[in-house]
């Protein structure tokens, strides 16, 4: 029985002990002196584990029955991660989270939609983190939800939650907060295609430059084009070569309209992914360098 209460976190099914050979009696007598903690009728938590949102949330939903999942803070307290990067410091609340077609009462906020597959541990199923981050980002309040969305990108990348949230909203449809999710995948872009784009910007903000636009369409000679970072007035234009957005056929068309750029008077700087995150000075100083800025930066 030990091993048993140890795999489960410290938390069984009333009917696990009965099957274990303790009759209904000794368990009751065990409630009343102590021993387990019960959680509505049928579930039990040992007196050794402490009631927290890690015991709370394998509670509950073993009291939602076949099918519930754990979600939201539950599913990272569950997973041991909310000392991670992404979690560090980020109030999970008290209050287990629990996704289930049925609606059921467990003490708990139970979201009524199609639970995620997740995984199994201690003996319940668990929602992936990504999928546990869906739904806090569109559940908590926006201005939490927002604070969490931007350290996401920060530790997982701009790409990587592009992908997520674009999954998400695809795969819940009109639930509630997905017209937040979307919110967030705009923002996100934030008028930028790729995350090298991102960073970019991110340095032309911090080098206090501006007089720029992200992702401005041009028609040159009949042909329309993308420029990734626009200075209209000093006829500069910057390209990003990302990671994660940029194949060989991305690759000629920047070559084709980097010289229909160049024979149209347009300037065009090119940086890669490595130089925008390795070399930031150097990147800087010749933006400045080719706006003819540079005097001012000596």
């Amino acid at each position: 029985m030990a091993a048993l209460i140890v795999a489960q976190g410290g938390v069984l099914a009333r009917v696990q002990l009965i099957r274990a050979g303790y009759p209904s009696r000794t368990i009751s007598r065990q409630v009343a002196d102590g021993v387990w903690v019960p959680r509505g009728r049928d579930v039990l938590i040992h007196a050794a584990a402490p009631l927290d949102l890690f015991t709370e949330s394998l509670a509950s939903v073993r009291r939602a029955g076949r099918g519930a999942v754990l979600s939201g803070p539950s599913a990272i307290a569950v997973q041991g991660l909310a000392g991670e990067r992404l979690w560090r410091d980020v109030e999970l609340g008290e209050v287990p989270w629990i996704t289930s077609e049925q609606h059921v009462r467990v003490g708990a906020r139970v979201i009524r939609r199609r639970p995620p597959r997740g995984v199994e541990l201690y003996g319940v199923r668990v929602a992936s983190e990504a999928d546990a981050l869906i739904d806090i980002l569109r559940l908590w309040p926006q201005d939490q939800a927002s604070k969490l969305a931007d350290r996401a990108v920060a530790v997982w990348g701009a790409a990587t939650m592009a992908t997520i949230l674009g999954q998400a909203i695809e795969e819940l449809g009109r639930a509630q907060g997905v017209k937040r999710l979307g919110g967030f995948l705009f923002g996100l872009r934030d008028n930028a295609q790729s995350e090298a784009e991102r960073e970019l910007i991110a340095l032309l903000d911090q080098a206090g430059i501006s007089g720029w636009r992200a992702n401005v369409w041009l028609t040159i000679d009949g042909r329309r084009f993308c420029a990734d970072v626009l200075f209209e007035q000093q006829r500069v234009i910057i390209e990003v070569n990302g990671r994660a957005w940029h194949g060989p056929d991305r690759r000629e068309d920047d070559e084709r309209r980097r010289n229909l750029f160049a024979v149209n008077g347009w300037q065009v700087l090119e940086f890669s992914w490595w130089r925008i995150t390795q070399e930031p000075e150097k990147v800087i100083a010749e933006i400045v360098q080719a706006l003819g800025l540079y005097p001012e930066w000596q």
